[in-house]
């Protein structure tokens, strides 16, 4: 009889909320990424050395393996929730036999010994929760279920630290899965996950991505940098790249209906990936140990908006726009498209970034969202026919006119063994690389939209061949 369980409550006694409403989490996760792998065998290592120390014999190599899957599944869990949050699973020892799990119990209750005694992990035993099961039959039965509880150490915290783990991470994007990541996302307007099944288009496009990583996994990246988690906290370490997924938006309808042209970008997940980096630290990143440049399309989106009739000029500051400082122009084309209608009003927070930026206050203060909104509908109406349009679709329609573009020129550069990193709607490569960079770019940009990109490099260390060289002596 099949059951469904809600929790309804708590028990009556002293109120513990962070432990009745632990969330539940299975032990069958495993490492995905190389981050997950660096610090699972890091725990098992302790493991090993704390059996050690309690006297127990060696084991075999298939044990350790076991072992090492039930340490994996063990991380996953404890670090699928906010930090310092309890999880809470099933630790009978019939949770474990036959098919109902992949590990045996004799495995978990050592690897959970361990990680307690490692100081990795803490356990508290059998909290109750009053729980409401709802049968097939209609039926409703309450009754007390008791679970036991884990969290992380500050000491497991520290590791996933330094490996670059992620902590609490978004459904798909974390170190450790129920799977391995898919390279490919179809979302709704709500960013709902979309089930494309074995639609041949979509099948096409998780060939192109699994290309991708599969050439990629033969070069290597290197970089650290500093970032602001989405829980507050501050990393500041090594880049991570767990491979590449391309996400295509705006799926409301059938499947077979879609048109796979709305979107399209290629992501690196992770709040440590390089995409999320500063460009001052991706600038001083290494491909494959070389120092790299990155080709910015400038004024992408309006670029891919005006097509054939864009005007050889920075858009963001052509005609009446000059007057503006250029920061302030980019915002309000930016959100306007991003919305789907134009700007009236300057976001809680936009002024002080811009003064972060370098725009003293008295040079952005006359500056309101209408008056930058007027000027720049003045100088682009074709921007403010496409808004009155195409609405909230605008973003996903010129996205993946900048997409489309951008993935051509990584197979392109790909093909002829050349590594390119892609940024949104810039791509890094190796410094050596820029004219072959340059060249693919520029075709599958003006093959797209119409018209030749504006491109900007952005260089980080010189050439070996291109610095100055010490006089030779006389």
């Amino acid at each position: 009889m099949d059951a469904r369980t809600e929790a309804i409550g708590g028990r009556s006694g002293k109120a513990r909320p962070d432990l009745e409403h632990a969330p539940y989490r299975a032990l069958n996760m495993t490492a995905v990424t190389s981050a997950a792998a660096d610090i699972t065998q890091q725990c098992l290592g302790r493991i090993l050395l704390w059996e050690a120390g309690q006297g127990r014999r060696g084991r075999s190599a298939a044990d350790v393996d076991k072992l090492k899957s039930c340490t994996a599944a063990f991380l996953g869990a404890l670090l699928s929730v906010p930090r310092h949050a309890w999880v809470r699973t099933a630790m009978a020892d019939k949770a474990f036999a036959g098919k109902l799990s992949q590990h045996a119990w004799r495995t978990v209750q050592a690897v959970r010994d361990a990680l307690v005694g490692c100081g990795l992990m803490e356990q508290h035993d059998g909290c109750a929760l009053v729980v409401q099961e709802m049968f097939d039959s209609g039926k409703k039965h309450v009754k007390e279920r008791r679970q036991t509880r884990f969290k992380a150490t500050s000491t497991l915290y520290a590791l996933a630290d330094t490996a670059a783990v992620r902590v609490n991470a978004d459904d798909g994007e974390g170190d450790f899965a129920h799977g391995p990541p898919a390279p490919l996302r179809l979302l709704t307007s709500t960013r709902q996950p979309v089930n494309y099944s074995d639609d041949l288009r979509a099948a096409m496009q998780v060939r192109l991505v699994e290309r991708l990583n599969e050439f990629w996994a033969k070069h290597t990246i290197e970089g650290t940098m500093t970032v602001t988690r989405r829980d507050g906290t501050t990393y500041a370490g090594p880049m991570v790249h767990r491979g590449f997924r391309r996400d295509f938006n705006l799926c409301d309808g059938p499947v077979s209906e879609y048109g796979w042209n709305l979107g399209g970008r290629i992501y690196s997940p992770g709040e440590v990936s390089y995409q999320q980096a500063s460009q001052a630290d991706r600038i001083k990143m290494k491909i494959d140990g070389c120092s790299v440049v990155e080709l910015d399309v400038s004024t992408a989106q309006l670029s891919a908006l005006l097509g054939p009739v864009r005007p050889n000029v920075d858009l963001y500051q052509s005609g009446r726009l000059a007057q503006v400082p250029r920061p302030i122009v980019k915002t309000w084309v930016t959100v306007s498209i991003g919305q789907g209608s134009p700007l009236l009003r300057w976001h809680p927070g936009t002024r002080p970034k811009w003064e972060r930026d370098g725009i003293a206050a008295e040079a952005h203060a006359p500056w309101t969202a209408k008056a930058v909104g007027e000027l720049v509908l003045g100088e682009n109406p074709a921007l403010a026919a496409a808004l009155a349009q195409e609405g909230t679709r605008l973003w996903a329609k010129l996205m993946n006119l900048e997409s489309s573009a951008i993935v051509a020129t990584l197979s392109d550069l790909m093909a002829n063994g050349i590594p390119a990193l892609p940024v949104h709607d810039s791509i890094m490569v190796p410094a050596q690389f820029e004219l072959q960079a340059v060249l693919a770019l520029d075709r599958h940009w003006a093959e797209v939209t119409g018209a030749r990109p504006a491109l900007k490099p952005i260089r980080g260390e010189p050439l070996p061949l291109l610095r100055g060289r010490r006089a030779p002596p006389s």
